[in-house]
């Protein structure tokens, strides 16, 4: 799980064009990133994402919290399905990369 919600709050409140200080928006909002983290390591299946900047999770997650923000979350999913399902498979390729090293490595020795 992402440990740093401060940087995800902060590129959060960016997308969203928050500039000013709101304690209850930031508490607010990082309950939607918990929740947006939850749901896009739920799709990549056990792989641990880190949501670096320009990533793929990061990109999703910006955006499931715009939805999330605007009450109207039920249209992330289908709106962004085609990234959602391109975003797990590309996580299924980099677990069985993982584990194919993993074989590789113990098979070696």
């Amino acid at each position: 799980m992402a440990k740093n919600y401060e940087d995800l709050l902060a590129a959060v409140r960016r997308h969203l064009g928050y500039t000013w200080a709101d304690v209850e928006l930031d508490e607010k909002l990082t309950d939607y990133v918990q929740e947006g983290v939850r749901f896009l390591e739920r799709i990549a299946g056990g792989n641990v994402l880190e949501f670096e900047p320009g990533s793929d999770e990061r990109r999703l997650l910006k955006e499931y919290c715009f939805y999330a923000n605007a009450m109207e979350l039920d249209l992330f999913t289908p709106r962004y399905l085609h990234d959602l399902n391109s975003f797990q498979l590309d996580q299924e390729v980099k677990a069985y990369a993982a584990e194919k090293e993993t074989n590789d490595a113990e098979s070696t020795s």
